[in-house]
């Protein structure tokens, strides 16, 4: 009887475990205000087949390492990689998986949303990447030389495992980060 008694204790006390630790999970994920901003519907109009110019020479261009002019194309992202970022949420544990603290009132703004392609091939140490914030539609009252943003990169076609670059918006506004593959990416300002 005095066994029973302990396992039946023990069982009680790891189901109020269990039961307090889901309930802290739960609120963690509950505060996030921006999951309009990363649906499918809102993603997609960052992409690039939503933007004012036919040219994309004039929101981003590439260069190797030796600072050769390298062709890149760009497409929308895939319903399977809009769906592993569909929430701000989802965005968040991502930024945490990487390394990054994320306070509980940081607040996660997609800015441009696409899968670029090195035509040919991806240089050797990565291609260098500059984007004309302008030309993207950023603000620039909301974006200021010296701010840092961040560019997320999937690690492979809808796999929803993503790595994390930061780069500073430099004074022509413009931002340079080194993308090692092919790939989708967004284009991700952070407010705390």
């Amino acid at each position: 009887m005095i066994k029973l008694k302990k396992i039946v204790a023990v069982a009680l006390t790891a189901a109020m475990c269990l039961g307090l630790s889901m309930t802290a999970f739960a609120a963690k994920n509950s505060g996030w205000s921006n999951d309009d901003l990363w649906s499918p519907d809102a993603l997609k109009d960052m992409g690039p087949g939503n933007y004012d110019f036919v040219d994309p020479d004039l929101f981003a261009s590439a260069k190797d390492s030796k600072g050769h002019k390298v062709d890149i194309s760009w497409r929308d992202l895939s319903a399977k990689t809009l769906k592993s970022i569909d929430e701000e949420g989802k965005v968040a544990e991502i930024f945490e998986k990487n390394g990054f603290e994320v306070p509980d009132d940081t607040d996660f703004i997609p800015l441009m949303t696409g899968n670029i392609t090195f035509d040919e091939g991806v240089p050797a140490g990565g291609g260098t990447v500059t984007f004309d914030l302008a030309n993207i539609g950023v603000d620039s009252t909301e974006v200021k030389p010296g701010d840092t943003l961040y560019v997320m990169q999937e690690t492979a076609p809808g796999s929803g495992v993503w790595e994390i670059y930061t780069a500073t918006v430099g004074q022509g506004f413009d931002l340079v980060v080194t993308l090692p593959r092919n790939g989708s990416l967004v284009l991700v300002k952070t407010l705390s």
